[in-house]
């Protein structure tokens, strides 16, 4: 597998890096929290810019300006979840992409978030059952933001989310394939276990892609309390990211920083 390099950060190879969250709804708190969030071992860091108040276009860049000058070298995420996919708010897919492209075009983030089945209304078709959506329309919204943030050297994280429960495997696998066949940079799933079994069909999901050579990192986590020990046996099972929270999880399950990083290399040395 090929590592994707961002600012001297090798995502895919040794240890799972590790990515935290800035949730603030307003400048200061995002300002206050990107403090904090530098001061731990995170490798990079992920602005949430669902969860902010933002009034128009002017204060997306003026923030984004401000992280990059904080962050240094330090690689910056920029990541608009949907509320169908876990986020803060509901917005139509134009804005969604005309979000993102302004994001991409401030030359501030390093990385963005692509939620790859954003131009399909029920993302929780299986993808075969996808396959009924003429291609061309299916990613339509998806390959402009792709193509838009290649031209601008920003890495693509393709992503898709389950808080609904875990598909099977083989349904899993298939949307991993789905990104790497658009182009994304890296692959993301994150999947709502209701039992340990659904644990290790995500990990035996993660261990298959490993496997078959994807050529691009992927990013796999199980989410709640279940899913706690997908974001430390990463490096085990082939996943390159994982989330950990600072004072808040962005997501069911995550682990404080410290403590993850603490686990994750004591993991490393096992291996």
């Amino acid at each position: 597998m090929k590592p994707v390099v961002v600012r001297g950060l090798e995502i895919g190879v040794g240890m799972p890096k590790i990515c935290v969250s800035i949730m603030g709804k307003t400048k200061a708190e995002i300002i206050e929290e990107t403090k904090i969030a530098l001061a731990t071992d995170a490798d990079l860091l992920e602005w949430r810019v669902d969860f902010c108040e933002l009034n128009h276009a002017t204060d997306l860049i003026d923030i984004l300006g401000i992280l990059r000058e904080m962050l240094h070298e330090r690689p910056l995420l920029f990541t608009l979840r949907t509320l169908r996919e876990g986020g803060c708010k509901e917005i139509a897919p134009l804005q969604y992409v005309q979000i993102l492209q302004r994001a991409i075009e401030s030359r501030c983030v390093d990385i963005v978030d692509v939620e790859i089945f954003v131009d399909v209304y029920d993302s929780w078709k299986t993808v075969k059952e996808l396959d009924i959506v003429p291609r061309n329309n299916m990613h339509q919204y998806t390959n402009t933001i792709i193509a838009q943030a290649h031209k601008h050297n920003v890495k693509v994280l393709g992503s898709n989310h389950n808080f609904k429960g875990t598909s099977p495997m083989e349904e899993i696998v298939l949307r991993l394939l789905e990104m790497k066949n658009i182009g994304v940079d890296i692959g993301k799933i994150a999947v709502m276990p209701k039992s340990k079994k659904d644990v290790l069909t995500l990990l035996n999901a993660t261990l298959e892609m490993s496997h078959r050579g994807m050529n691009i990192p992927i990013v796999t986590m199980a989410m709640g309390d279940y899913g706690k020990i997908s974001r430390i046996c990463g490096e085990f099972f082939g996943s390159a990211v994982t989330f950990a929270a600072v004072r808040e999880e962005s997501a069911p399950g995550q682990i404080k920083v410290d403590v993850l990083k603490e686990m994750l290399a004591q993991m490393h040395v096992v291996l």
